[in-house]
């Protein structure tokens, strides 16, 4: 309908930003047009001035750079901020510019804070009509050890000084634990995550 056309033409996706600059980056490796890596910059930058230690908004407003405001659309969860986190990293490996580095890095300090249940973390800390504190998304975490992954490989150049690499290591571990508990040996498949009720029991 009008309604949905509007939206989705003024709305920017967190996700989909951290996709695209994933893509300008391998065609930049591609065809080496230094424009690939400013478009790149262009969108990685306007998420480190957005960025406030608690996560990004799902969606913002193409004209106006201000986060969506329809309350449906108005959702803070772990996987765009861990997109976004493991796109800085692979922009930092292109550029060497440790903005992108000590955005990814807090980006992954914050997910650390989130609830965990199981050794993984949940999809998000503030629960709206649907409680995100306790669903906790296999994608989530699997976005989160990628990204912890890429930080351990500088783990002995003094880069990572604000984070505990034992935890950080120990996390990583846990995380890959979580992962293995979704698998289902009969059908071959995982599932989505797990979520709990009121009284902490898993579903």
């Amino acid at each position: 309908d009008d309604t949905l056309t509007i939206i989705l033409k003024n709305q920017a996706s967190t996700y989909d930003q951290a996709l695209v600059v994933k893509s300008l980056i391998q065609m930049f490796q591609l065809t080496q047009d230094a424009n690939d890596l400013v478009m790149a910059e262009q969108i990685m930058d306007f998420f480190v001035n957005k960025w406030n230690r608690s996560g990004f908004d799902m969606f913002y407003d193409v004209r106006t750079q201000d986060a969506e405001t329809i309350p449906e659309f108005k959702i803070i969860h772990a996987g765009p901020a861990l997109w976004i986190g493991d796109a800085a990293m692979d922009l930092y490996e292109k550029t060497g510019n440790t903005v992108y580095f000590n955005l990814a890095l807090e980006i992954a300090q914050w997910s650390m804070s989130l609830p965990h249940y199981e050794s993984g973390i949940a999809m998000g800390d503030v629960d709206t009509d649907v409680p995100w504190r306790r669903i906790f998304s296999l994608e989530h975490n699997i976005d989160f050890i990628s990204v912890i992954k890429k930080f351990l490989k500088y783990k002995d150049k003094n880069m990572l000084l604000s984070i505990d690499t034992n935890f950080l290591e120990t996390e990583l571990s846990n995380l890959i634990g979580f992962i293995k508990k979704r698998y289902n040996p009969e059908s071959g498949l995982l599932n989505r995550g797990v979520g709990l009720d009121d009284r902490g029991i898993a579903h």
